[in-house]
Order: structure tokens, then sequence, then C-alpha cells
């Protein structure tokens, strides 16, 4: 729910009311659909130019895992034993953008997070690492950079089912993803771009963007760089290359707020673009 005046207000008002829960929840989570069997999700679709939002992990850069976090999960995984209870941990999907972001960091305390289940006789299944036979993802199935919408749950629920069956009949999910010393693999199998964020600064009274753009190991990348004024006016500033830098002198920008249009395609083809960012700037 949203934690704003006007959303608080409604949901206390439903509940004072009788309003039934599942209305109730449709009227402050905006996109929140119920489906039924006690399943609701969101029905929007990511926008990937806005994947700077989206992205898990902070300005710092990535963080270890914390201790206390995985003696919580080696409880769970105890407590399952000693009742019998089978346990499978599934690490749910999300858009390529949000897995490289990590860089390194990801298989390294991802694999902590495995031994410990799998020490513990649970199973574990990373679907950011699925292999293309089981499951693959599309842009349209994210809400948000750490979300699934309702079709993208509904496609990954059908794949996750099948490596229950196979758990149940007897067998091992090992094969249906990457393993995390199999990390340099699984980014050459990523063949698009997922996205491009960008960020600003000044260096010698210039404002400088700078781009990164979240592709596999094997794509190459090229960047253009556009300036946006107020009005809409689009200038080229810097034309297709490998460059992610563009240098802006100050006299080219307009007064006032502007933006600067970051553009970023496969190199070597002519296509418009495939994935792009807005970044503000100032004059």
């Amino acid at each position: 729910m949203e934690l704003d005046a006007e959303h608080i207000a409604t949901n206390f008002n439903d509940r004072v009311s009788g309003t039934a829960p599942v209305q109730a929840a449709e009227r402050v989570m905006d996109g929140w659909t119920y489906y039924g069997n006690g399943y609701g999700n969101y029905d929007g679709v990511l926008d990937y130019s806005t994947a700077r939002d989206h992205l898990s992990v902070t300005e710092d850069g990535p963080a270890d895992f914390d201790q206390q976090g995985l003696d919580w999960i080696q409880n769970i995984c105890d407590l399952c034993r000693e009742h019998g209870v089978q346990l499978v941990v599934v690490v749910t999907p999300r858009p390529a953008f949000n897995v490289l972001v990590y860089g390194e960091k990801y298989p390294e305390q991802m694999l902590r997070l495995q031994q410990v289940v799998e020490r513990a006789g649970g199973t574990f299944l990373d679907a950011n690492l699925a292999k293309g036979g089981w499951y693959e993802t599309r842009d349209e199935d994210f809400y948000d950079g750490e979300h699934l919408n309702h079709n993208g749950a509904t496609r990954f629920s059908q794949a996750f089912a099948s490596a229950l069956q196979a758990l149940d009949a007897g067998g091992s999910t090992s094969s249906l993803t990457y393993s995390y010393d199999q990390w340099d693999q699984y980014l050459a199998s990523i063949d698009n771009i997922s996205a491009v964020t960008s960020t600003s600064y000044m260096e010698d009274n210039n404002t400088v963007v700078n781009a990164i753009a979240y592709a596999g190991s094997n794509v190459p990348v090229e960047y253009r760089f556009s300036l946006v004024a107020d009005d809409g006016t689009t200038t080229l500033l810097q034309d297709w290359s490998t460059s992610d830098t563009c240098t802006i002198p100050q006299d080219k920008i307009s007064e006032g707020s502007s933006q600067v249009e970051v553009c970023v395609r496969r190199a070597g083809t002519t296509v418009g673009y495939e994935r792009y960012c807005m970044q503000d700037i100032s004059g």
C-alpha cells in the first residue's frame, strides 16, 4: 500500500465501514487485481527507460549478505528438516539488468545462500540463472525491477511446476539453471541489452553524462547522446560510438532544466535504438 495520507485514510475508512478486504485492497493498491483463490497481482509493465529507479543496488554498491539473515535461513531449514517438510528455496526472476548490476557479487553471495540451504537438505533454485530450455523471461513479464506482473507470474508458475514435478519424481533441478561457477556462461547467454542507466556530474565547468548498459558479455554496445531542451527540441551531442561518456560544454545547455537522452543499441546495427534513458541536467 502507498504510505501517503490519501491511501491511509482510504484504508482506514474501508476497515471501519466493513468493506470487503479484496475490494479494499484494490482501492488502495493501484494496478493490483484480485484473481481468486487468495491470489492477486499487479498488471502493469515495467518501463525499461526508468531502470535506474528500479535498481536493487544502492549508490554504495552491492553489499554482502548479513550473517544474521543467513542464520535465519538456517533456522528455517533446520525446522523443516526436523518436521519432515520438503523445502524448496526459489529465487524468483528479475529483469536481467537487476542481476547484472550486482556484478561478481551476485554469484559470490548467492552461493553462500545456496550452500546454507543445500547443506540442510533443501533444494535451491535460482530462476535468474535459468537455462532457455526450462524458462526464459520476457520484457513484458515484470511489473517493476523486482516483481513479476500477473502474466509473468503465470508463465513462471508453469515453469516452476515442471521443476516440482521433476523433484516429485526423484529427479534434480540442477540442470535447469547455470551454477554460480558458470557465471561466465550465464553472462554469455544474455543476447540483448536489458537496460541502460546514466549519471551526471560536473568536471571543469562542463557537464559529464556517463551511461551504463546492462547487456550480455558477447553483446557489443554503442551509445548516442542528445540534448533535450524544455520545449522538446533535440540536439545531437555525440553520435553513435562505443564511448559511454559524453562531455557537454555549459554553453550548449539551454537556460533552465534540460535532459540528455541516452540511446543504446548493439554495435554494428542500424536500428534507431534498443534501449534509452533520460538524464536530468541543469543549465
